[in-house]
């Protein structure tokens, strides 16, 4: 695993990033984060896992941003593992993770994090709402996610 290091200066969120064969995405997508990270002094960790297109070359352009930290995995470990790698180096109070595709809206991370401090709450889940509804397959596969994600939550250690 190979990485760059992060500013060691205190800041309250850590956006964590995964992403593989991101080529097409991350040269729209990560001005617009690291913008935002700027804005509101977060971080942004980006877990690299084991792409195989021009993904490292390009996250070799923001190495030495001081909110940046990239970690590389040699092989593709999958998502979850790259979730792992990245929360696992995070050093801030709260972390929020987000696709590299750019289809979660980071406007609304803020709302959350006040949400999150007002609940006094331990973990905080975000969802879309379709103001033109979704279909059936879509509401199923949530339920089912929502359903295991609860179970697995209350299961007692």
């Amino acid at each position: 695993m190979e990485e760059t290091q992060p500013n060691s200066s205190l800041h309250e969120l850590t956006i964590v990033m995964p992403c593989f064969n991101e080529e097409k995405a991350l040269p729209r997508v990560l001005p617009e984060i690291i913008k935002f990270c700027e804005t509101n002094n977060w971080k942004l960790i980006i877990v690299n896992d084991g792409s195989r297109d021009q993904t490292a070359a390009i996250l070799a352009n923001y190495a030495h941003h001081p909110l940046v930290r990239i970690i590389h995995h040699k092989v593709n470990r999958g998502y979850g593992a790259a979730l792992t790698t990245g929360i696992s180096q995070c050093t801030t109070p709260y972390l929020i993770t987000i696709d590299a595709d750019g289809q979660h809206c980071l406007e609304d991370i803020p709302a959350m994090l006040e949400v999150h401090r007002q609940q006094n709450a331990d973990l905080t889940i975000g969802r879309r709402i379709y103001p033109e509804g979704e279909d059936s397959t879509r509401r199923a596969g949530k339920l089912i996610i929502r359903t295991m994600s609860k179970m697995r939550a209350s299961c007692q250690w």
